[in-house]
């Protein structure tokens, strides 16, 4: 099996810290046996706990889950002697409603507390307290916002493996 994996952040996905769009590729050492692509189905709704629409021709095997906050593609091409794996995620939604409830949550807790703990009666002293709200809020939604895209990248990453394995013990005879 080999792998690959496309990872370029755009300026956006920079401002937040992790990637919101996954690309994977991957190769099966062997190709799949069109009679089990129901059972590759049920292993990508096992591990992706998603149920999914399923496209199928002679040579490519197709499977989407789109929702409100997420799209997952996954395609297997059954041309050559490998199996060409290929997993896209993209998680614009998600991240845009993760990021931005925390951040805004942080600068509401912050003006609430630093409004009553600290009473500022000055431009200056109402300006420090958004300011230190703005830059806490910022790094904790980036921290919470990072730590969810690293956990889907590594159970992307599990799922390639996975298939690939299913794929190699499953071959076309």
């Amino acid at each position: 099996m080999t792998q690959e994996s496309q990872m370029k952040l755009s300026l956006f996905e920079k401002f937040l810290g992790a990637p919101m769009r996954i690309n994977l590729s991957a190769k099966a050492n062997s190709i799949l046996a069109s009679d089990r692509t129901e059972e590759m189905t049920s292993l990508i709704a096992e591990v992706t706990h998603r149920k999914g629409r399923i496209f199928e021709t002679e040579q490519l095997f197709y499977w989407r889950n789109e929702s409100d906050t997420e799209k997952l593609h996954i395609s297997a091409d059954l041309r050559g002697s490998q199996t060409a794996l290929n997993i896209r995620a993209n998680y614009s939604t998600m991240a845009f409603f993760i990021f931005f409830a925390v951040f805004f949550s942080g600068m509401f807790l912050t003006a609430a507390v630093g409004g009553f703990a600290f009473q500022p009666k000055t431009g200056f002293g109402l300006g420090t307290v958004a300011l230190v709200g703005l830059i806490v809020s910022y790094f904790i939604a980036r921290m919470i916002w990072g730590g969810f895209a690293e956990k889907r990248i590594r159970e992307l990453r599990l799922l390639s493996e996975y298939l690939c394995n299913y794929i190699d013990e499953n071959q076309k005879s």
